[in-house]
């Protein structure tokens, strides 16, 4: 895993389609599998 510091992060987009329109993850998936991750 690599760690950005803060003062070189200006701006994260994550964009992802899925390839099938019913697969998708809920918010409590989000927070089970990617606890790391802060909202904005």
């Amino acid at each position: 895993m690599v760690a950005i510091p803060a003062q070189y992060l200006m701006i994260y987009e994550l964009l992802w389609t899925p390839p099938d329109p019913g697969d998708r993850l809920s918010y409590d998936d989000w927070l089970t599998g990617y606890p790391g991750l802060v909202q904005l």
